[in-house]
């Protein structure tokens, strides 16, 4: 496999490569496999993106779905045709939007994710609003449906949320919660409802 990387304006074809770079603007046309995916300029590809890790500090495209060991986002990923990414790891500084699923071991967000579900083992997601994702139009992460182990959360907007052990900080509007364990809520929290044989502990 060879090494691929972009510093103009490329269109790529698909297939498999050892490593893919992108500093400049790129399309991919089909689905790409590599070793890593490190996104520093624009990436648009109209296929599936499956590799080891994914970095992505410029602006992703993606009408397929994400499969990836790591992924680690200081930009904006946005996954338009496609229904999920998959990681055991994924941290993103940045922004994620899908209308579909994310689903990981481990998530851990200091910026803002926008999805229908996000489903891992342990979930941590703090929205800032930093002044970018307001100038994108989002403000707050924004999820249908949040299911994991343990879940700490400030500044999300959430329809449901159910785990054992979950924290709810400043800024969350939240419509369900179904804790299991311990449940945490900040009094600059909003929640409609709660289920769960849980322990109520003050934050």
């Amino acid at each position: 496999m060879e090494n691929l990387r972009v510093d103009g304006i490329h269109n790529i074809s698909g297939g498999e490569y050892r490593r893919v770079q992108i500093d400049g603007i790129a399309r991919c046309e089909g689905d790409i496999s590599a070793e890593s995916v490190d996104v520093d300029g624009i990436f648009r590809c109209s296929g599936n993106v499956e590799t080891g890790s994914l970095d992505c500090d410029g602006i992703m495209n993606i009408e397929g779905n994400i499969r990836a060991q790591k992924v680690d986002i200081d930009g904006i990923v946005s996954v338009k045709g496609g229904t999920k990414i998959e990681s055991r790891e994924i941290f993103c500084d940045g922004v994620i939007k899908i209308n579909g699923e994310i689903s990981a071991d481990r998530i851990e967000a200091d910026g803002c994710i926008s999805a229908r579900e996000i489903v891992g083992e342990y979930i941590h997601i703090h929205s800032h609003g930093q002044w970018f994702m307001n100038f994108i139009g989002i403000a707050r992460s924004r999820i249908s449906l949040i299911e994991a182990t343990t879940i700490e959360l400030r500044g999300v907007v959430a329809q449901t949320v159910n785990g054992r052990d979950v924290v709810i900080g400043p800024g969350c509007r939240i419509g369900n919660i179904d804790c299991s364990g311990v449940l945490r809520i900040s009094k600059k929290a909003k929640v409609a409802q709660i289920s769960g044989d849980h322990r109520r502990e003050d934050m």
